[in-house]
């Protein structure tokens, strides 16, 4: 790059001339102003050295990049000219400072954009033919960061945005366009979509809820982008994009449990647990016994379900805690009354239910 730096600042003056005058330029007779052009390097590097050109990696070129690039190269203009000026040399027209300027920034600028786009795997390693065509649902900051490291990714493609803000609605952010929620089913089928990045790191469970029940009917794997305090805090990249969590089906915000106030109805008392062998009430059992109540009803009717919860809840051995299963119905008033009594039960937990009424109705 410092080579193809110094044939570009020689050649720009060449044609900044060239354009100036409306025809082929070369100073003949003016071994000043000839000696100027072809010494122009030994100015310009070193502003482009000191403003980082030759540190940044080419395959990363960002905006910043472009900034510095503006900035090196106006300084550059400037100094050139004032040099040019105070030695006197004759035959500079004025505009030719403006028309060198342009001629180096596109030419440097240009340069290392059109390197980075000639290294970047999307175009040398793997063609767009073996990459998953993606949706962006999110066309904020996240979202177009998201969008950049995708440009860079072997593996996914991204083919537009998704965002219900109406001022960005068919706009264009980063080459791709931004759709609203009703466009999704059309962009799928269009492009093929597998996988849905969702960039929104921010919003609440709520709405992360409903934005993978909007997505459900389309058969489409959803990701998520980690939050912004871990991305800050360098923890992940926008790269580590994570499975839906269960926890952003639930339709709320997650309560964490209260482990004094379990307790005040648990240890050192007498518990039952209704379904104590299903899905729910098993859990139950599990969580309880680690409060480290004095005696556990395991209340269930089904015979075989209660055995297994039994010999689980046996098997974990917990010091001093008296398990007693016991098989009835809820729907058997004087059996519930019968147990409550004769264990001295202080907390009930009722989980017992037919809970898949179509199965059982």
């Amino acid at each position: 790059m410092v080579l193809f730096d110094a044939c570009t600042v020689i050649a720009s003056i060449f044609l900044a001339f060239s354009l100036r005058l409306g025809h082929f330029y070369y100073p003949t007779g003016n071994n000043h102003l000839l000696l100027i052009m072809i010494a122009s390097p030994i100015l310009a590097l070193p502003i482009f050295y000191a403003f980082g050109f030759y540190r940044e990696v080419i395959r990363y070129v960002g905006f910043k990049a472009l900034w510095q690039i503006n900035q090196a190269t106006t300084l550059y203009a400037v100094l050139w000219a004032l040099i040019s000026f105070m030695a006197v040399i004759d035959g500079i027209p004025r505009t030719v400072i403006l028309i060198n300027w342009s001629i180096v920034l596109m030419s440097v600028g240009g340069s290392r954009f059109f390197a980075r786009w000639v290294l970047s795997q999307e175009n040398i390693t793997n063609p767009l033919s073996q990459k998953r065509n993606v949706l962006i649902y999110g066309a904020g900051s996240a979202g177009r960061e998201l969008c950049t490291a995708l440009y860079q990714s072997s593996e996914y493609n991204p083919v537009a945005f998704v965002d219900n803000s109406v001022e960005l609605y068919r706009q264009s952010i980063n080459g791709l366009e931004v759709f609203n929620e009703d466009d999704i089913e059309d962009l799928i089928q269009k492009h093929n979509i597998k996988e849905v990045l969702l960039a929104m790191p921010s919003i609440t469970r709520i709405r992360r809820s409903e934005i993978i029940s909007h997505l459900e009917p389309f058969s489409v794997v959803v990701r998520s982008l980690p939050s912004l305090t871990e991305i800050a805090q360098g923890k992940v990249s926008v790269n580590d994009l994570l499975e839906i969590d269960l926890r952003d089906l639930l339709g709320r915000e997650p309560v964490k449990p209260n482990t004094q106030l379990l307790k005040t109805n648990i240890t050192n008392k007498v518990v039952l647990v209704s379904g104590a062998g299903g899905s729910i009430g098993s859990e139950l059992c599990r969580q309880i016994v680690s409060l480290k109540p004095k005696k556990l009803i395991l209340f269930e009717l089904s015979e075989s379900s209660l055995y297994l919860i039994n010999q689980e809840l046996l098997n974990i051995s917990i010091p001093n805690l008296e398990i007693v299963p016991v098989i009835g119905s809820v729907a058997n008033r004087a059996r519930i009354e019968y147990i409550c009594k004769y264990y001295v039960v202080k907390t009930i937990y009722h989980a017992a239910a037919y809970k898949h009424v179509p199965l059982v109705e």
